[in-house]
């Protein structure tokens, strides 16, 4: 705090919304925060240099020591920094920032309403890269708090991503998610609320999310088709299974399809192994996948 004491209020002002973002931060990013013109922004950057306040890196700038950021913003009282957080998340959207960092600053602030549908986007972003523990994290910052268009897709996500993890909450996940859902969306809800009760080993439970749901034409079929396949796969029909996986294995390879829906693929390599036909179903579809390489890799990677 003494380092900082004989700084221009302007300076250290404008260091400190710097510093409540972040250690680091490049040239657009200060400029867009210091809410000055960028020659005055550049001039307080040139200062800070000048004072060791900061050091440059090789992605941008950032603050030579943890000490002297806290200092900076420990000067800053609660209410500024929220303001701050507010701003900074409004500048990162036009600089066009990810998602998360959106998110961060907006909750920061208090603004969890506002926060929510750039959480979603950024706990989606999260599954995608297998950041799991994440997705949920950034899931339960919000959910509470969320309009209920989003407060439905939030709980849906949730869900799917507690069944990606393995964790026994998944099936109440889904079934709170099924509670806030209408419309067709229910039907993956509860063909992914299936699966999910079934790799628990709750098959009974499954059993009864599964009764009554049967393909109708629209766009979730193929996920009910593969969970009423490995439900009869679980309970030793594997004709049954067998019949269900053939049903849905064009909606996985389908173009746009989601990659959770390869698990047709697998169904059929698992149905093949237990009846001792796996070599041939092997041969059979790296056959077929002759002329695609990349199809070939993938389905060889499902029955793995």
């Amino acid at each position: 705090a003494a380092s900082l004491t004989d700084m221009s209020p302007e300076v250290r002002r404008t260091m400190a919304r710097a510093a409540v973002v972040g250690q680091r931060f490049d040239t657009d990013e200060f400029v867009a925060l210091s809410c000055l013109d960028e020659e005055r922004a550049f001039e307080v950057l040139d200062e800070a240099l000048a004072r060791e306040i900061v050091a440059p890196t090789s992605g941008g700038y950032e603050f030579r020591h943890g000490l002297l950021r806290e200092a900076l913003v420990d000067d800053m009282a609660p209410h500024r920094r929220r303001t701050v957080h507010r701003d900074a998340a409004h500048r990162y959207v036009e600089l066009g920032a990810p998602p998360s960092r959106v998110a961060h600053h907006l909750i920061e602030a208090g603004e969890l309403v506002e926060a929510a549908p750039w959480a979603l986007r950024a706990a989606r972003a999260a599954q995608a890269v297998g950041a799991l523990r994440d997705a949920v994290s950034r899931v339960d910052a919000v959910l509470d708090r969320a309009e209920t268009d989003v407060r439905v897709e939030l709980l849906a996500l949730r869900a799917d991503v507690l069944a990606g993890m393995g964790d026994p909450a998944a099936v109440a996940a889904f079934q709170q998610a099924l509670a806030e859902t209408e419309g067709p969306t229910r039907r993956l809800l509860e063909a992914k609320m299936a699966r999910a009760a079934m790799m628990g080993g709750d098959i009974a439970a499954a059993q009864s999310v599964l009764e009554g749901l049967e393909p109708d034409g629209g766009p979730f079929d193929g996920a009910v088709l593969h969970a009423k396949g490995m439900l009869a796969y679980f309970t030793g029909d594997l004709d049954s299974a067998q019949a269900a996986a053939e049903q849905a294995r064009p909606f996985a390879l389908g173009e746009g399809a989601p990659a959770t829906m390869l698990d047709v693929l697998t169904l059929q390599g698992m149905v093949a192994h237990n009846k001792g036909e796996w070599f041939d179903r092997m041969r059979s579809e790296l056959t077929v996948t002759a002329d695609s390489n990349e199809l070939a890799a993938t389905i060889f990677d499902c029955h793995l």
